[in-house]
This record gives C-alpha cells, sequence and structure tokens, in this order.
C-alpha cells in the first residue's frame, strides 16, 4: 500500500500482492492477478485464516478479544478451533443416527411379516409338490385307459363306417320302391288316360313321338313370337300411359293456372264494381263483365280520366294565375304597409321629440320662475313649439294611418283564407292525381295479364288441338271451368 500527500489531498493506491518462493533452487513468484493471496497464505503456512487473524497477524489494538463478552468471545473460538463444522457434522451425525434407527425399526417390522410369509411358502411348496406327484400319477393312469381305448376306438369306427354304408344302401333301396311305386301309378294312370294303346312297332311309336316334339318346338316358337309381340304392346301401352299422366299434369297445371285466371278476373270485376260505384258510371252494378262491358269501361275511365285531367289542368293554371295576381297584391300591400310603418315611426319619432323638448321648457319655466324676461322668452319658445308641434299633428294623422293599417291587416287575412282554401282544392287535385295513377297501373296490369294468358294460349294451344281436336274458344273454357 502507497499514500502520497499532494498539496491539497491525500491519494492511496494499493500495490500489487506478490509471493515469492525458493522452490528447487529456484525463486517462483505468484501475483495477486493470478491467484488469490489469503488462500495461499493459508494453504502455505497450515492454518486457518481466523488464527491469521487473531492470533498470528493480530492488531494490538485487537489484542485484548480474550477479554471481550462471552458470545463474541465464544464465537471467536468457534472460528480458531472450527468448532462450528465439528457442531455441524455432529448435528449430521445425530439425525443419520436416528433415521438409521428408524429405519431398523420399520425393517424389524417388516422382517416379521417376511418370516410369515416365508413359513406360508413353505407350506405352499409343500402343497404343490404333493399335487404334482399326484398329477403325475393320475397322467399315468390316464395314459393306461387311453392305451386301452385305442383298440375300441378303431372297432367303433369300423361299426360306424359300416352303419353309413347300411344306412346309404337302405336309402337306396326306399329310393328305388318308391320310384318304381311312382312308376306304377304313372303307367296305370297312363293306362287308364289311354283311349287308345298303340298297336304299331317301336319305330313307329319314335316317329310319331319325334313328330309330336317337332309341333311341340313349333308350338313354343310360336308362344315365344306371341310373347315378345305380347311384352312390344305392353312397351306401348306403358309409353302411352306415360303419355296419358303427362297430360293429366299439364291438364292439372292449365286447370291450376285457369283458376288463377278466374280468380284475378273475379278480383278485377270487383276492382271495376268499386271504382264505378267511385266515379258514379252505370252499368257495372252486377258481373261478371265481358269483354265488350271491359272495353266499355275502359272507355268510359279514359274518358273520366281526361275531362279530370283536363278540369285539373284548367284549375291548376286558373289557381297559378290567381295565385300570381294576389301574391303579387299581397307584395304590393306589404311594401305599402312597410312604408307607412316607416312613416307612422318617423312622426312618433318627431312627437316624441316635442314631447321631450317641451317637458324640457316647462322645466326650465320652473326653474326660471323669477325671471321675467326669460318667461317671455321661453313663452315664446313654448308657443312656438306647440305651433310646430299643433302642425305636426296636422301634417301626419295618427288615427287615419292606424285605420289604413287596420284595414290592410283584413286584407291580409282575406288573402290568407284565400291561400288555404286553394291550398284545399290543390290537395283535392292531388288526389285526383293519385287515383289516376291507381287506374294507370291498373290498366297496366290488366295488360300484363292479357299478355300472360295469350302466351299461356299460345304455348298450349297445340297440345290442347291434338288431345280436343280443335281449339275451344273463352266461352268454352269459361263453361269447362264452372
Amino acid at each position: 500500500m502507497v499514500c502520497t500527500q499532494k498539496s491539497k489531498k491525500t491519494e492511496f493506491k494499493t500495490l500489487e500482492g506478490v509471493i515469492t518462493r525458493t522452490k528447487h533452487g529456484e525463486k517462483v513468484s505468484l501475483s495477486s492477478k493470478c491467484a488469490e493471496i489469503d488462500r495461499e497464505m493459508i494453504s502455505s503456512l497450515g492454518v486457518s485464516k481466523a488464527v491469521l487473524n487473531n492470533v498470528i497477524f493480530c492488531h494490538q489494538e485487537d489484542s485484548n478479544w480474550p477479554l471481550s463478552e462471552g458470545k463474541a468471545l465464544k464465537q471467536k473460538f468457534d472460528e480458531i478451533f472450527s468448532a462450528t463444522r465439528y457442531i455441524k457434522a455432529l448435528e449430521t451425525l445425530r439425525q443419520v443416527r436416528q433415521t438409521q434407527g428408524q429405519k431398523v425399526k420399520e425393517y424389524q417390522m417388516e422382517l416379521k411379516y417376511l418370516k410369515q410369509y416365508k413359513e406360508k411358502a413353505c407350506e405352499i411348496r409343500d402343497q404343490i409338490t404333493s399335487k404334482e406327484a399326484q398329477l403325475t400319477s393320475s397322467k399315468e393312469i390316464v395314459k393306461s385307459y387311453e392305451n386301452e381305448l385305442d383298440p375300441l376306438k378303431n372297432r367303433l369306427k369300423e361299426i360306424e363306417h359300416n352303419l353309413s354304408k347300411i344306412m346309404k344302401l337302405d336309402n337306396e333301396i326306399k329310393a328305388l320302391d318308391s320310384r318304381k311305386k311312382q312308376m306304377e301309378k304313372d303307367n296305370s294312370e297312363l293306362e287308364e288316360k289311354m283311349e287308345k294303346v298303340f298297336q304299331g312297332t317301336d319305330e313307329q311309336l319314335n316317329d310319331l313321338y319325334h313328330n309330336h316334339q317337332r309341333t311341340v318346338r313349333e308350338k313354343e316358337r310360336k308362344l315365344v313370337d306371341c310373347h315378345r309381340e305380347l311384352e312390344k304392346l305392353n312397351k306401348e301401352s306403358r309409353l302411352l300411359n306415360q303419355e296419358k299422366s303427362e297430360l293429366l299434369v299439364e291438364q292439372g297445371r292449365l286447370q291450376l293456372q285457369a283458376d288463377r285466371h278466374q280468380e284475378h278476373i273475379r278480383a278485377r270485376d270487383s276492382l271495376i264494381q268499386s271504382l264505378a260505384t267511385q266515379l258514379e258510371l252505370d252499368g257495372f252494378e252486377r258481373g261478371p263483365f265481358s269483354e265488350r262491358q271491359i272495353k266499355n269501361f275502359h272507355k268510359l275511365v279514359r274518358e273520366r280520366q281526361e275531362g279530370e285531367a283536363k278540369t285539373a289542368n284548367q284549375l291548376m293554371n286558373d289557381f297559378a294565375e290567381k295565385e300570381t295576381l294576389k301574391q303579387k297584391q299581397i307584395d304590393e300591400i306589404r311594401d305599402k304597409k312597410t312604408g307607412l310603418g316607416r312613416i307612422i315611426e318617423l312622426k312618433s319619432e318627431i312627437l316624441s321629440k316635442k314631447q321631450n323638448e317641451l317637458k324640457n321648457v316647462k322645466y326650465e319655466l320652473q326653474q326660471l320662475e323669477g325671471s321675467s324676461d326669460r318667461i317671455l322668452e321661453l313663452d315664446q319658445e313654448l308657443i312656438k313649439a306647440e305651433r310646430e308641434l299643433s302642425k305636426a299633428e296636422k301634417n301626419s294623422n295618427v288615427e287615419t294611418l292606424k285605420m289604413e293599417v287596420i284595414s290592410l291587416q283584413n286584407e291580409k287575412a282575406d288573402l290568407d283564407r284565400t291561400l288555404r282554401k286553394l291550398d284545399q282544392e290543390m290537395e283535392q287535385l292531388n288526389h285526383h292525381t293519385t287515383t289516376r295513377t291507381q287506374m294507370e297501373m291498373l290498366t297496366k296490369d290488366k295488360a300484363d295479364k292479357d299478355e300472360q294468358i295469350r302466351k299461356i294460349k299460345s304455348r298450349h294451344s297445340d297440345e290442347l288441338t291434338s288431345l280436343l281436336g280443335y281449339f275451344p274458344n273463352k266461352k268454352q273454357l269459361e263453361d269447362w271451368l264452372h
């Protein structure tokens, strides 16, 4: 360690520690950079760190540690003599002894049960030995019995084989007897059925038999041809039945479309009746309606619609002209009212100004009652002001202006009532326009339905013509549907 005193501060610096030894006649140095000096010193001197610090290299100030308190003294001695390590070793030995004693007790209990298991195993082993001896003797007895049974089994097999042959022969005999009886029975039946017994030779009989076989084959060939013809007819019948079912399905579909068409016609007639009632058209109180009536209704509705449209347009034009005229009058009256209001405001301002001047003059008169000259002057000014006030009142008659304003307000109220009446008439015209729009929609819907009916007729005309031989008219279709 090196400590250097400079002008204002002290510098402390630790030098590098080096241990130098002579080994085999040579000096060997160990630096603190390569190893830990304290551990090397302890290893070289062969004493513990506590002995070095507290005994060998103890500082003079710390040399009275044997006189310290009991706890600190005990700690010092424990460090010097490494008592802590021995205490831990004793504690470990005590724990090991306790653990081993517990294990010994467990092993003793286990040994007791193991002895019982051993005795039981010996008994079982003796029983197994005796049973194995009995089993060996029993196997020998069974083997001797099997040796005795072998010739008996062979004899039994021979007997079973002979018995099967006998049963087979017996069955053949029974079958032959049954066949013989059946043949005798068939022969007797044939003899009974035969009207005449053939008296010719076998060759003649064979010729007859072959001729009969030839006839049978010819009949069979004709039968096959008849079966083929029958299958062909059955196939044609199935095709016709299939075509019939398809036509029935198509007929059902056409019937459904016809029913829907009748529903649409009834709905159309109902709409025509309600619309005719609303429009007060005669001749449409009861349905159903013919084509001529429908055309007549369309013509009447179209004429009514055109008339209503013309009337509505004329009313709209008249109302527009009246509205323009009234609006122009309202604007003129409003401008006139505004001008009169402005004049009234100006006159009112002048009047209020003169009244204020009159008040000021009266106030000055009250203040200057003692001055006669001032009074005369003020009287003259007062007379002059009253003269100007009366002149202003004459020039601007307030009552007349008020009456004009009231008359203009009444005229405005009349114009408002006229505008409300015009609005009501416009609403009625809008209602008629809505009705006309509905009529146009119904007319378009009817045209679409007529077009659908025409397409259906054109699509099924060939089928109906092929089925009926002609295409039915509308009256015939209605008769069939009803």
